[in-house]
């Protein structure tokens, strides 16, 4: 799959909690994971075909296809995006009219710039 890389890419190969607290702790991992590392897009983790996705991470991770038609693969990879704990932003670069947006937001949080920078900081 073109959209894992490398440079994008974890890969989760152990994974070990107390049942009582594995949904919890599973889910921190990740959150942890993508919060610390902006970089990284998604988790991987590779079970063989005769295993099932364990609990907590039936509902974070999605199975992947392969991409051609290739004879059986000794294992199943399956996916958590980056989406399902931290929201994709779309930046863009900064237009003019942004700062018509933008001034009441400064004004309000802080008169220093005001001070320092003058009406049109």
């Amino acid at each position: 799959h073109p959209e894992f890389t490398p440079q994008n890419t974890l890969w989760l190969s152990f994974f070990l909690a107390d049942h009582l607290y594995e949904a919890e702790v599973a889910d921190n991992i990740l959150r942890t994971a993508f919060t610390t590392l902006p970089e990284m897009d998604v988790f991987l983790l590779a079970l063989p075909n005769d295993q099932r996705l364990f609990a907590p991470m039936r509902q974070m991770f999605e199975y992947v296809p392969p991409l051609d038609e290739v004879p059986m693969l000794p294992c199943k990879l399956h996916a958590c995006p980056r989406g399902l704990y931290i929201p994709n932003l779309l930046v863009r670069t900064a237009r003019v009219e942004d700062h018509d947006d933008l001034v009441p937001v400064f004004n309000s949080q802080s008169e220093v710039l005001s001070e320092r920078y003058g009406e049109f900081f």
